[in-house]
């Protein structure tokens, strides 16, 4: 997930955008060490700030530190609830620790607030597949590919959805994920063990 949040609200400090701007150019040299420090450097100064706070989730998640990522993202959403690129990449992480239920509820919250987020309809239809509901599974992904043709071009490949074992419709990133030794990743939980469910 290569995707940070985009800045918004009041405008922070010089010094903050500095930091921002240096983490963003660290994160897309894939220095994650680095970023993960001039994010929460910035943090120091602007600790409330929800795209921080969010990108440094991101950052986490990329560097494979599960829990922290999923505090992080918590953190941000205690900051701005309805914020639907944070559902989402908590969704993502759930998915990634193969929190299908948990995921599911992120993933349906952030579609709730922003229906065309076209991540959350890709790892939508990901979720769904792998649960066999290959009709919603094929919605989401339709909906994946229709949103990024209109936000890019008409390169995007929606996820092919299918009924084949799992990992057979998955990008590289994305299989690379599940080629690790099962038991390797520990479930991501919320606080208080068990995740809240969406109505």
């Amino acid at each position: 997930m290569s995707q940070v949040a985009e800045p918004a609200g009041p405008p922070p400090s010089s010094e903050v955008t500095k930091l921002a701007d240096r983490a963003r150019a660290e994160l897309e040299k894939r220095d994650l060490k680095s970023a993960e420090a001039t994010y929460q450097e910035a943090l120091k100064l602007a600790p409330d700030n929800l795209h921080l706070l969010s990108n440094l989730g991101v950052v986490q998640f990329q560097a494979k530190k599960y829990e922290l990522a999923a505090e992080t993202l918590r953190k941000a959403l205690r900051t701005a609830p309805e914020d639907d690129f944070v559902h989402c990449t908590l969704g993502i992480l759930y998915y990634s620790q193969g929190g299908l239920d948990v995921a599911i509820d992120e993933l349906t919250y952030a579609l709730t607030l922003n229906p065309k987020n076209a991540t959350a309809h890709r790892y939508m239809s990901i979720v769904a597949s792998e649960k066999g509901w290959v009709q919603a599974a094929q919605k989401h992904a339709e909906m994946a590919a229709t949103l990024k043709a209109t936000e890019r071009d008409s390169t995007f490949q929606a996820p092919v959805v299918r009924t084949a074992p799992r990992g057979d419709f998955l990008t590289p990133l994305e299989k690379s994920r599940l080629e690790i030794p099962p038991g390797t990743y520990r479930h991501v939980q919320p606080p208080g063990g068990e995740a809240p469910r969406r109505q």
